[in-house]
């Protein structure tokens, strides 16, 4: 199996924080200070494409990603969700895969606006 860990040295050990390239459908784990935080894209529903389209535009705003040779974070395996299942069996994946690539034509050339309930203006005091 290859590794999903390459090292900066040729000795293997970094002696501080290193850039990495994300790629596309790139989902890591990351601290971001929250006042740049864009928000999420209600339109993700279900099962699919969220995580990758929130840091597509994290990445498209300008942020750089950079490991931390001494921190870490563990992912536990788990099943597919109830949700998983729901979101092919209505047909939704398919359409969030279109939804995707649209989102992603959009981040390039930079009009992507996320879609809220915020934005809509369902969230305010005066709507309440």
């Amino acid at each position: 199996m290859r590794s999903l860990f390459v090292s900066p040295t040729p000795g293997g050990f970094a002696d501080g924080a290193y850039a990495i390239a994300p790629s596309q459908g790139y989902e890591p784990y990351f601290l971001i200070l929250r006042s740049r935080v864009p928000w999420y894209d209600e339109r993700f529903r279900g099962y699919g494409r969220d995580k990758i389209v929130h840091v597509a535009h994290v990445i498209a705003e300008g942020t750089r990603f950079f490991a931390l040779p001494e921190g870490f974070a563990v992912h536990v395996p788990h099943p597919r969700t109830v949700t998983f299942k729901a979101t092919k069996d209505l047909g939704q994946w398919d359409k969030l895969k279109t939804l995707y690539m649209n989102v992603l034509k959009e981040l390039k050339r930079g009009t992507f606006v996320p879609m809220t309930t915020l934005r809509q203006g369902l969230c305010t005091n005066d709507a309440l």
